[in-house]
Order: structure tokens, then sequence, then C-alpha cells
């Protein structure tokens, strides 16, 4: 027989054990927002610490800036913290040591609560708390929402429990997802190296090899040419936006395509917004068509999709560039391998300028990308390599996301099990 439950009266918390109440968040924790800080430093130093941007906070790695804490919200390790603007408002987080940034809060507990129970607890009722963000655009946490809700709580000795095999589970899964992560990107990195090679040396092994003269191409077989893009292709990108906003966007009419619509090698019709045929006459330049190839330009530079589906009408915004094969010199295929390899990376870093902080792939610099060029046979058959290896690494990749996906869903699982006493620390 389970312990005596009883209801709890909280939609997100359901039933909980009959000794244990609910609290309101207002009376166990304060919410301080960050700020803006007035100076920053490229370097750590002295008065200055990493500045937690949202994007830090939630991608990890190194910071990118430094903040003062003269005039800067002030964080410790540990501290709870949660995204206050923006798609992912609402999740929480352990911080790291640093000046807070004005889309993040910190949430400061008090004597009547365990600091961790309060940060599982929070992870409990993160969706709950989500669905009551507020503003049309960007999403912000409704911070009345978040002072009103009320939590699951146990004595402090049972929230030291409870803690403790939270910790001890969690550290568990969240070590097994890390080594799954890394797998997925060892797995990324030989799906790149192995598209460099084929692109650069083909199938043949011990073939002879000559000197392409090219810097970012290297040695190439020796029946092998090169050929600037400019000579076999057309490239067309928006010219600004003719006034075009997004107040115009539509569910219906010419498809519009952005750079977040690419998946995968191809575009998501579904997630393409739309515009009406009067903008799409506009600009006949960059009508799409079924053959096409479409990089970005801007933003995330190098998404590169091959279109092969399309049965409707679809034109580019501004941070698209469209390639259309000219001459039959090339398999559309195989330049959109190329353009996955390291070859067009190689160039690209050494064509984009040291000192700009936004990059950009302009056009008048890649009409001049010269790439490797067997004959359109045995670029074929490389297409044909590629598509069946990278089609099986891409596999392997997918079923160690949905373990992680698995992983994660089941960690939740746990953390809320326990916060409410529906699991009992044995």
């Amino acid at each position: 027989m389970g312990r005596p439950m009883k209801d709890s009266g909280v939609e997100w918390i359901g039933e909980i054990p009959e000794q244990w109440e609910t609290i309101k968040g207002k009376y166990l924790y304060s919410v301080k927002k960050g700020k803006l800080p007035n100076l920053y430093s490229s370097n750590i130093n002295g008065d200055y610490l990493p500045y937690l941007s949202m994007e830090y906070q939630r991608s990890g790695g190194n910071p990118k800036e430094y903040a003062s804490k003269k005039d800067g919200l002030m964080v410790n390790a540990g501290d709870i913290t949660v995204l206050w603007d923006g798609s992912n408002a609402g999740e929480f987080f352990k911080s790291r040591e640093g000046i807070l940034s004005s889309t993040v809060a910190l949430i400061k507990t008090n004597a009547l609560v365990e600091s961790d129970y309060m940060y599982f607890s929070l992870k409990a009722s993160e969706e709950d708390l989500k669905t009551k963000n507020t503003g049309m655009g960007i999403p912000h946490v409704n911070g009345n929402e978040l002072k009103n809700n009320f939590y699951p709580m146990p004595p402090i000795e049972k929230q030291k429990e409870i803690v403790n095999k939270l910790t001890e589970k969690t550290l568990h899964i969240d070590s097994f997802i890390e080594k799954t992560k890394a797998s997925i990107d060892a797995f990324k990195r030989y799906k790149q190296a192995l598209i460099t090679e084929t692109v650069t040396k083909g199938l043949t092994p011990d073939v002879p090899m000559k000197d392409s003269g090219i810097e970012w191409i290297g040695m190439i077989p020796e029946y092998w040419e090169s050929l600037r893009i400019k000579y076999a292709s057309y490239l067309k990108g928006r010219i600004g936006w003719q006034g075009l906003t997004s107040e115009e966007y539509q569910d219906e009419g010419p498809y519009l395509i952005t750079g977040k619509d690419f998946d995968k090698g191809r575009v998501n019709w579904e997630t393409c917004t739309h515009i009406t045929e009067e903008r799409f006459d506009e600009a006949p330049d960059i009508h799409v068509k079924n053959g096409d190839l479409l990089i970005t330009k801007d933003g995330t530079i190098g998404k590169v999709a091959l279109i092969s589906d399309l049965d409707e009408k679809a034109s580019l915004n501004s941070g698209v560039l469209l390639i259309r094969k000219t001459k039959y010199f090339y398999d559309e295929k195989y330049l959109y391998y190329v353009l996955l390899s390291d070859v067009f990376w190689k160039w690209f870093n050494l064509i984009k300028s040291p000192n700009s902080t936004i990059l950009h792939l302009y056009q008048n610099d890649f009409k001049d990308f010269s790439y490797p060029l067997p004959n359109i046979s045995e670029q074929q058959q490389i297409v044909a390599f590629l598509d069946e290896k990278t089609a099986h690494i891409d596999n392997l990749i997918q079923n160690k996301q949905a373990m992680i996906e698995k992983l994660e869903a089941y960690k939740k699982s746990l953390i809320y099990e326990y916060v409410t006493g529906k699991k009992e620390v044995e």
C-alpha cells in the first residue's frame, strides 16, 4: 500500500501526500530581473565577469563578452535563473557566475525552502508556467503567475532527501545524455569528412593526384578539373525587400522561403509563410524552380537545400541565395554536396572579413567560388555513394537524438514524480 494522498487543488501538481502542503511562490522566493550593464569588456579582468545572455545560459560554451560588476546584477554559480523573454521564456537554469542579462531573471529562495528542491519544483512546473506566458510577438514570463504559482511543500528534511535522490538520478541521466551528444557530434564530423574526402578525391582509391592550384581545394585526381560557380550557374538573391514587411505575410499564396524552412537538405513547405501574387511578381529573378539549389547568406551561413518537390509558386526572402544550373557541367546534387563540404568552408573563411562580427555570404564573392569537377558520370556515382552513406549516418544520428528525447522526458517525469510525492524516496 502506498502512503495516503490528497488532492492538492492545483492542476499541474495533482495529488500529494496528506502531510504535505502547497505554498505560493511569493512566499518562497523573490524574482529580480537582470539589466543591461553600461560597461563591457572583451575578456575577464578585475571587475568584469561573463555576461550571462539568454543564448549563453541555454547553449553554454565560452562567453562572447564580459560585463562590469559595478552596474550589473551579479549571480553566483548554482543560483536559479529563468529565461524571461523569447521563444524559451519560462525555462529554468542553474546559473554560472556572472552578470545577468535583461532577458534573464534571478530566483532567490528564502529559509522556508531548500534551494535545490525549489529548483526541481520549478523545473516540474515549467510546462504549466509556459502556457501562461504573455506577449503577442515575443513571449514573456508572466511575473504574477510566477509569484502566485503553488508548489508542493514537504518538510525541510524530506526536501533534502528528495534533492539527494534527484541529484543522483539526474546526474546519471545527464552523463548519459552528454555521452550521446558527443557521439552525435562525432557522427557529424565523420559525415563532414566523408563528404569532403569524396568530392575532392573521388571513389577510386590510389588514383594519381595533382595540385588543383586552388588553396581551398588542394589535391584532386589528375583527370579532374575545377570550375568557378559563375561559369555554369545563375546566382540571384532578393535585392532588399521592396518594402515587404512581416505584416504582409499570409496563410496562402506563393511560398516565401527563408533559411528557417531548410530541413535536412530540403525545404519544409509546411513551415513556409506566404506572400501575395503581386509581391511574387515583383521579383521574377528569384522565382524558385525544381532543380534549384538554395544557400543561406545571412544569419546562419551555408545551410543548403535542393528543390525537388515544388508544385506551386515560390520566392525567397533576402537571406537566401538562388543557384540555378545554366550549363550541363555539373549535377545539382553533386554541387549540393560540395557546398556541404570543407571546400566551401575553407573558401569562405579565406574571403570573409577578419574584423566583421556579422557574417554574410556576398553574391559578388560567391560567383568566383571554385570547386573540384569530375565528369558528369563520376559526379553521379559520387552522389549515389554519398546519398547511401549519409542516409545511414543520418539514421544513426536520428536514433541517438530520439534516445536523448526519451532520456529528457524520463528525467522530467522523475523530477515531477518526486517533487509531488507520487514517488517516495526509498
